[in-house]
């Protein structure tokens, strides 16, 4: 099956052009997603859910897609990405282990939850300002199931950096590795978020009003009031 990238371009050939300038930067790190979801693979945990918010022009949709159509499992490898105002284009191209969900986060993780259950991986790409970040983490660290992955590119943000990535896995004294510049942690095993934990609606809601608190907080914290 033709890369989702190369879909894009057969389907809407003035997209290369426009486009074209966002795919020479050697520092990406969609290029080490294929090694890490195979990684994955090989150590026995196929990827199932892999949940990313943030498309942008699709690179790192293209290489996920890519690498769960190479794995290859009947049944496993759906990816769900969030944004609410993609690039023209690019939600317009479609491929079969492709959900596309154009929506805040804030208001679509819940909802992707609800329907599939514990993810396998979580890639923040989205808005990184202090209150995105930590909104995402927390509720990745309650939805991710025990021994999943959990990602974050630009985890420097800010001037100076708000560093909501190095709160979040002192809150959860996770340890984590870089892939270019995207972080990546292992949710440990036996953690919430395991494959038996509750995904109804009342579970959901109370995940999404404490990740809400700790992201209100977090923004208060780097933004002083009267500053």
């Amino acid at each position: 099956m033709p890369g989702l990238l190369d879909s894009m371009w057969e389907q809407n050939p003035d997209l290369a052009a426009q486009y074209a300038g966002h795919f020479t930067n050697p520092n990406h790190y969609q290029d080490h997603l294929r090694e890490i979801l195979l990684a994955e693979r090989w150590g026995g945990g196929s990827p199932r859910t892999v949940v990313e918010t943030g498309v942008s022009y699709g690179i790192s949709s293209d290489r996920i897609l890519t690498t769960l159509d190479e794995i290859g499992v009947p049944g496993h490898g759906i990816l769900y990405s969030i944004d609410p105002s993609p690039p023209a284009g690019i939600f317009e191209v479609s491929h079969p282990r492709w959900s596309k969900v154009q929506k805040l986060s804030v208001d679509a993780l819940g909802e992707i939850y609800e329907r599939t259950g514990p993810w396998d991986v979580f890639l923040h790409d989205s808005d990184h300002e202090v209150w995105c970040q930590t909104f995402e983490y927390e509720v990745a660290w309650h939805f991710v199931r025990g021994g999943g992955l959990i990602m974050s590119d630009d985890i420097t943000w800010g001037t100076p950096p708000h560093r909501a990535w190095e709160i979040f896995c002192s809150r959860h004294g996770l340890t984590y590795v870089m892939a270019g510049h995207c972080a990546v942690a292992r949710k440990p095993m036996g953690e919430p978020g395991s494959p038996t934990t509750r995904a109804d609606r009342g579970f959901i809601d109370a995940v999404i009003g404490h990740a809400k608190v700790l992201a209100g907080q977090a923004e208060i914290a780097y933004r002083p009031e009267g500053l």
